[in-house]
């Protein structure tokens, strides 16, 4: 048997020594600290001078998280005179009572309502910019009053509900939190404020139910009408409340102004009591024949050349009625 390994012989690692060699690893000095209750905390060890290393047995410290920064009361009034501006614009729709008024208070809320969210810009996507630049060019003539009055309405409820939201916004103190909810909740409380302020444009309708009600108390009088005189007053009123559930009192369709003029120089010098009752009853079938078409365009905005198809049968034969009178000799 060969002589045993002299390396077999090393003695027993003294763990405080700090000063021990090795003859294939070379010098290397540790040193170990122990906490009170005798575990062992630190190692600080050199090895071929290639060291020192530290090991340490202590979990290291959580990094620390910086607090999110918060709104100050600069921004809390910037808001609130934001949500203020917004509130004023509604108060003032509400107060407008004609069709002029109320579209041109639209335009103002409408106006109020992106910068409470974008300040001065304008986000096209939203589609509130297009449909302010709608609201710019509607008139009072555009529509009957009550068209506007349920226009004005439905916008006020969409635009109070981004009040709403904009309160939220008051109760978030974290100052980018409250950056993004504005960007994302403002943005889409903006875009159900203008499909919303898109429909109810597109409503405004001189066929509305009070238009038609006045159509109804024409046609009611014209058909109670027995002397020449009220026949020929009747006719009119029938001729102009048709084009006024069509087109408004403002604008004529063409062929029932022409026919309410040629109308407008009759008298019962211009017939028989028969002729006139034969015509009367002739317009009236053609007025109680448009009032049924009628009830399929309430609320629906009535083009010219609408106008002039729906009018054609009640110009007929009002034309056609007025060439059957004739004087007796």
């Amino acid at each position: 048997m060969g002589e045993p390994d002299p390396r077999d012989r090393r003695p027993a690692v003294d763990p405080t020594d700090t000063s021990m060699a090795d003859p294939e690893l070379g010098e290397y000095g540790a040193a170990v600290t122990f906490d009170s209750a005798g575990r062992v905390r630190q190692v600080h060890a050199t090895v071929a001078g290639t060291g020192p290393f530290q090991y340490s047995t202590d979990q290291p410290d959580a990094p620390r998280q910086q607090a999110a920064p918060q709104t100050n009361e600069q921004h809390d009034a910037r808001l609130r005179h934001d949500i203020d501006l917004l509130q004023q614009a509604i108060q003032y729709l509400q107060t407008q009572q004609d069709g002029a008024g109320i579209g041109y208070a639209m335009v103002t809320v409408l106006t109020m309502a992106n910068n409470s969210i974008h300040s001065s810009e304008w986000v096209e996507s939203e589609g509130l910019a297009e449909e302010t630049r709608h609201w710019t060019a509607v008139t009072g003539a555009e529509g009957a009053l009550e068209t506007f009055q349920a226009a004005r309405e439905q916008v006020r409820a969409a635009a109070e509900h981004l009040v709403s939201v904009l309160d939220q916004l008051l109760l978030n103190h974290d100052l980018v939190g409250r950056a993004i909810q504005r960007g994302a909740r403002g943005g889409e409380a903006l875009r159900h404020l203008a499909q919303v302020s898109a429909y109810a444009r597109t409503r405004l309708s001189h066929t509305a139910p009070q238009t038609l009600h006045l159509l109804d108390e024409a046609t009611t009088n014209l058909q109670s009408a027995s002397d020449g005189d009220n026949v020929v007053r009747h006719v009119l009123s029938v001729l102009s409340m048709a084009n006024n559930a069509l087109l408004g009192q403002q604008n004529w369709e063409p062929a029932l102004a022409a026919e309410y003029t040629a109308w407008s120089s009759l008298s019962q010098q211009s017939g028989t009591a028969e002729q006139f009752h034969q015509v009367r009853d002739e317009v009236l079938t053609a007025a109680q024949a448009l009032r049924r078409e009628l009830d399929q365009w309430q609320y629906h905005r009535v083009d010219a050349s609408t106008a002039g198809r729906l009018a054609h049968p009640l110009v007929q034969a009002a034309e056609h009625g007025r060439g059957q009178l004739a004087p007796s000799s």
